[in-house]
């Protein structure tokens, strides 16, 4: 009987993951420098999370570039912590972004 029961938590669960993974949502925008200076990292991560993930810049944003984020949301929250640093030694930190609402626009950091 336990073994039974144990059986159907588990196919229940198995049912549960994939719904979960469903609820992932890729969220993309583009982020335009207009600092005057340029972006040598970006680094974000839930604002839930005290760490930084890592570097997601492959080279440089130029003042006047632009650069597109994609962020597939798995954690299941929209607020987003985001650190820039500069090639001036300079950075800049923005807390509890909403990447929900920036998804398929702009955000002039400057």
């Amino acid at each position: 009987m336990f073994m039974r029961a144990l059986s159907a938590a588990a196919m229940a669960a198995a049912v549960l993951v994939p719904s979960a993974y469903a609820q992932n949502k890729l969220i993309t925008f583009t982020i335009d420098n207009e600092t005057g200076t340029t972006i040598v990292a970006v680094y974000t991560g839930p604002s839930t999370d005290p760490e930084w993930g890592p570097n997601i810049l492959s080279g440089y944003v130029y003042t006047g570039e632009a650069l597109e984020i994609s962020i597939d949301e798995v954690y299941g929250e929209c607020l987003y912590d985001f650190l820039i640093e500069f090639d001036d030694g300079t950075s800049y930190e923005e807390y509890q972004v909403d990447i929900c609402v920036l998804d398929g626009t702009e955000w002039i950091v400057q």
